[in-house]
């Protein structure tokens, strides 16, 4: 049997220390020292956790860390805090620079943070939200004009046949189940089980039918990757990105792309051979792919949707085929609307559900704007027009992603050298690679911009108050060129379904509905202990 001499297992020892002095040193003791050499405040955290690190270990939701920090140093322009890992970054907090930094100065901070490894996530690294530099640029300027007016409005008659799908079966399950009016559902499973139907058929052309047959492919691959983007494994290969790539790990498997690619390669062929035309996103893409999509004469580039609308800040290209554009870069585009619509809405309705719910004077307020708005429509569907004269509805949206953003922090990598100035004067140069974060939840329960901000009070934003606030202080989709290119589908998604919703169901607490909401530890989603729960009675 083979054995270690003295000498071979001391130098084996030694080399070991080693390792781990120079991996302590690297990332925890050369950083240490970072800001206080800078005379920037700061907070440390722990070692190797960094300052969010009760997020780190369950103890809160990322969303609660995030607000601390900026509560504890809301009187500063901005503060020093370290990544998980020990990377020095700075959370952003001034309003003004806010607005510097994503607009006006925006050339020196094009890309995000989280960069992902094209040959590692074929698909996810190809996503708009990935891209960086010039290829973001083209992505961009050639997927803008999928969301105009008129765009909006094809999207809007998949959404309202999926609604009204959703209504017929939920009231249906109450009178064959209940002897009630009414019945307790989860609503958080309920929600994605429409947006899913929602977002399949108007990105995808498919049926998938989940409400009635929840185990259905398409829904259970959508929710195993929407779970894998939340958790500790991709959270440890963005902050270690390089590691990451050194062993392998990527945050979709083979499994996951494979179904995607199949999916969409199958429904492209099926509608080529029979020359089929549908007004969703796919056919969309498939015009951009080709440089048509200019072709339709749409001059709603900038059609309002309602107050959280991002107005678009990059100029469409002319109409060219587009270079280097490989299947993989469409599927991914098509994963990322997925994506945002699966969890990113869901979760938007689940708490408009449940502010509903605890504020009944305003869910009657809202009722009656919708049944003044279907009566004027006189039996005919719901249409982009009335839906943008709904100003009431508008407020409690606006409201409910003031609350709850579901993006509750963004972040922003230096592309190169930016002067920074706080309140007392200090200044730091930041440097290229440098990461800023700007804390979305915590400035939209600043009580300076919104006050008593843990009170659900839409007439934040009617006509008198709305005009007073500051841009860079409401942050639900973003802000800037690199904002959510799809803020005008996720909102006209919101207010689509819950009108229909409202029209037959009143929307109630249940006895499991969490009173007070607090949010779980230990990840970066908003997602409540105990869930969502309400109960929905019918109104006929």
């Amino acid at each position: 049997m083979f054995e270690f001499s003295g000498v071979t297992s001391f130098l084996l020892f030694t080399l070991v220390i080693t390792v781990i002095v120079r991996v302590f040193y690297s990332l925890v003791v050369k950083n240490w020292n970072y800001f206080s050499e800078r005379n920037v405040e700061f907070k440390r955290g722990l070692p190797l956790l960094g300052t969010m690190y009760p997020t780190m270990l369950g103890k809160e939701s990322m969303a609660i860390s995030s607000l601390n920090l900026y509560q504890k140093y809301s009187d500063r322009k901005f503060v020093g805090m370290y990544e998980i890992g020990g990377t020095p970054s700075f959370m952003v907090i001034d309003p003004d620079l806010i607005r510097d930094i994503t607009i006006k100065d925006f050339d020196y901070f094009v890309n995000h943070y989280f960069q992902l490894d094209k040959k590692l996530d074929p698909l996810l690294g190809r996503t708009l939200f990935s891209m960086s530099n010039q290829s973001w640029r083209d992505m961009r300027t050639t997927m803008s004009p999928l969301f105009t007016g008129s765009k909006m409005r094809h999207m809007l008659t998949l959404m309202i046949e999926k609604v009204r799908d959703f209504n017929a079966y939920i009231r249906d399950d109450i009178t064959s189940k209940t002897r009630t009016n009414g019945r307790e559902y989860n609503t958080m499973d309920l929600m994605m089980r429409l947006t899913n139907d929602i977002i399949s058929s108007c990105a995808f052309g498919l049926d998938t039918n989940t409400l009635k047959e929840p185990e259905n492919e398409f829904y259970k691959m959508g929710k195993e990757i929407a779970y894998a983007i939340m958790g500790v494994k991709a959270l440890f290969l963005l902050a270690f990105p390089k590691v990451a790539t050194w062993l392998g790990l990527k945050i979709l498997n083979d499994q996951h792309d494979n179904f995607f690619r199949t999916v969409i390669h199958n429904t492209i062929e099926e509608r080529q051979k029979k020359n089929i035309v549908r007004n969703d996103m796919l056919n969309l893409l498939l015009l951009a792919k080709e440089g048509k999509l200019h072709d339709q004469n749409d001059n709603e580039s900038d059609q309002d949707t309602g107050f959280a609308t991002i107005s678009e800040m990059i100029t469409a290209k002319t109409t060219q085929k587009l270079k280097n554009w490989t299947d993989d870069d469409l599927v991914a585009q098509c994963v990322i609307f997925f994506l945002a619509g699966f969890t990113g809405v869901s979760t938007t309705f689940c708490f408009l559900c449940y502010e509903l719910s605890l504020n009944p004077d305003i869910q009657g307020r809202l009722y009656d704007e919708i049944t003044e708005t279907n009566e004027q429509l006189n039996g005919k569907p719901l249409t982009f027009e009335a839906l943008q004269r709904m100003k009431y509805l508008d407020m409690v949206v606006s409201e409910v992603l003031r609350k709850w953003p579901v993006g509750t922090m963004m972040d922003r990598a230096v592309s190169k050298q930016y002067l920074m100035e706080d309140n007392d004067g200090t200044k730091v140069l930041l440097q290229p690679n440098n990461v800023l974060w700007i804390p979305v939840f915590g400035i939209q329960r600043n009580p300076k911009f919104y006050p008593d901000p843990e009170t659900f009070d839409p007439n934040r934003f009617n006509d008198d108050n709305k005009k007073n606030i500051h841009p860079s202080t409401y942050l639900p989709f973003g802000s800037g060129p690199r904002a959510c290119i799809a803020s005008r589908f996720a909102l006209l998604q919101l207010k689509t379904v819950i009108y229909h919703i409202l029209l037959d169901f009143k929307i109630e607490p249940s006895s499991k509905t969490p009173i007070p909401l607090i949010l779980k530890g230990g990840t970066n989603a908003l997602d409540p202990v105990g869930g969502f729960f309400n109960q929905l009675t019918l109104r006929n």
